[in-house]
């Protein structure tokens, strides 16, 4: 009981980190022309929450519940907002789960860490180019602008996963 405790309050932390953190940088995020690619500023922060959780707790469906809290909080904003972060956490862990079986490794957390926040941006594209149709249908159908910043939010997410976990590991948190 202890045990689940611990992780909750971790995971509950980590989202409100996030959270908090994605609302300061509200004001940069609204110079992007498409909503979908403030994943990129995010990348990071969710690159480094995502493996400080995992190197906590590395269970299986820890990125999906992140993921669930995330897009509870954010569907105050908007309903379609809740939809974005859980797909992401649920195709995360589908994906790592079906690579790498569990999340013992450096590599399937660091993964993890990019998958997440990179997803963000066709998961966004598609439901805004659903409801909302103009810029949202053109960056779908164009290859350029739906592959490119989903590619460099991976590895943004990326590198920023793999130094946080060597930051953790240095100050052993």
């Amino acid at each position: 009981m202890q045990n689940r405790l611990r992780e909750i309050i971790l995971i509950t932390l980590v989202v409100t980190i996030v959270f908090i953190l994605g609302y300061i940088l509200t004001p940069v995020m609204s110079l992007l022309p498409v909503a979908a690619y403030r994943a990129l500023i995010m990348a990071p922060i969710y690159g480094a929450g995502i493996i400080f959780l995992l190197n906590k707790v590395p269970k299986f469906g820890i990125v999906s519940l992140t993921g669930t809290l995330l897009g509870l909080l954010l569907s105050i904003f908007s309903p379609y907002m809740l939809l974005i972060p859980i797909l992401s956490g649920i195709i995360t862990d589908t994906c790592c789960f079906m690579v790498f079986r569990n999340y013992t490794s450096e590599l399937s957390k660091t993964v993890a860490g990019a998958i997440f926040p990179s997803i963000h941006i066709p998961i966004t594209l598609f439901l805004m180019g659903l409801l909302v149709g103009g810029i949202y249908l053109e960056a779908l159908t164009n290859p350029i602008l739906l592959v490119l910043p989903t590619v460099l939010t991976f590895f943004i997410a990326f590198y920023s996963a793999k130094y946080s976990l060597r930051i953790f590991k240095r100050r052993k948190i």
